[in-house]
């Protein structure tokens, strides 16, 4: 009698992962009749790396079969994406496709676990209307912008350290 289960290796990011993002938004004003809509667009450059755990030994008379392994980047609404040529993994470039509340990459480990440092990192370039957000979800999480808007509203959970703010934009 054969008999097998699923489960995913599963682990917090937080848990030795830093994550470093820079970026630069410029703001544009559109009109449509009497309406004006003033948007925001970003090149963003995202940088990190992240310790894998090493895997538990199996138990007695268990056998694994690893899958392809999936780097997801969660975001709110994905179709404010304009450019996302692929993440470069471990030096090599591997491309984004659209998944389930973001974007996300299989990484070509489908032999054994991968347990130990990987590097990453990947330029986005978006665009959106009313708000900003970044959720901090590594252990070590740094975000550098600045903007052509000086008025600005820093607000959630996490502001920023340090800020500049002028008559020209913001940097923080």
């Amino acid at each position: 009698v054969w008999k097998g289960t699923f489960s995913r290796l599963r682990f917090r990011p937080e848990e030795g992962m830093e994550v470093i993002v820079t970026g630069k938004l410029t703001t544009e004003e559109r009109h449509r009749g009497i309406y004006s809509a003033r948007f925001f667009t970003g090149a963003f450059r995202f940088a990190g790396r992240f310790e894998v755990p090493p895997e538990t030994p199996p138990g007695a008379g268990v056998t694994r079969e690893w899958g392809a392994a999936l780097l997801l980047f969660s975001l709110r609404d994905a179709r404010g994406i304009r450019n996302a040529p692929g993440l470069t993994w471990n030096g090599a470039l591997h491309p984004f496709v659209s998944g389930t509340g973001g974007i996300q990459v299989a990484l070509p480990y489908k032999a054994a676990p991968f347990a130990g440092a990987h590097t990453f990192s990947f330029p986005m370039e978006i665009v959106g209307l009313q708000s900003l957000h970044f959720v901090p979800s590594a252990g070590d999480h740094q975000v550098t912008i600045s903007a052509d808007w000086p008025h600005r509203s820093f607000g959630g959970r996490h502001l920023p350290a340090t800020r500049e703010i002028t008559s020209q934009g913001f940097h923080a």
